[in-house]
């Protein structure tokens, strides 16, 4: 007949997914685990699992991008460019573009001999600050572009950021998990954690 006193094998599995903090696991002999030792440890796993995931999502993301001349028929269509505006273009597209737009980021829809046709991204001010689009198409006339530039990555800049980022967040990792290594062995010999 079963021992009605020894917990059912639920109970058994959900004390072990949580944990009482009243009734921590026994320490190794000759060590003692210090109440909130187990929860200090659990949310620094936590902070790691969640570092490592933000790295991990952040990762393909992450890149420079930079802007080479190029003619706008060297560019195909889809593909994003910089338009740079002639103060006399800018003032004409004020009306569509705003006021003091330097230039025009997106992707091009058309053009021909007379205009450019981009689904625009961003606008670049005179001050430098940026205005983000929503893909609206905005006809520039082939007489007020200045340059063109076509987007490209900057392979060298995006291996540098990517091998900052994962650096940085290996040297978390290290850093958190110094602390379960340090606890683990105790410090000064006594057996203790501290």
């Amino acid at each position: 007949m079963p021992n009605p006193a020894a917990p059912s094998p639920a109970a058994r599995l959900r004390d072990a997914r949580h944990p009482s903090p009243h009734h921590a696991p026994a320490a190794a002999p000759g060590r003692e685990v210090r109440p909130g030792v187990l929860a200090r440890r659990a949310r620094r796993r936590r902070r790691v699992a969640a570092l490592t995931l933000l790295v991990g999502a952040a990762g393909p993301t992450v890149g420079c991008y930079s802007y080479a001349p190029a003619a706008p028929s060297a560019v195909p269509e889809g593909g994003e460019l910089r338009v740079e505006l002639t103060a006399v273009a800018a003032e004409t597209l004020a009306g569509q573009l705003g006021a003091d737009v330097r230039a025009v980021d997106g992707r091009l829809r058309a053009r021909d001999a007379e205009r450019v046709v981009l689904a625009v991204t961003r606008t670049v001010l005179r001050s430098g600050a940026e205005q983000e689009w929503r893909g609206e198409e905005v006809a520039i006339p082939t007489s007020g572009v200045a340059r063109v530039g076509r987007r490209t990555l900057s392979r060298g800049r995006t291996a540098l950021v990517a091998a900052a980022v994962i650096g940085g967040s290996v040297l978390a990792a290290l850093a958190a998990g110094s602390d379960f290594s340090l606890a683990g062995r105790g410090r000064g010999g006594g057996g203790q954690e501290r």
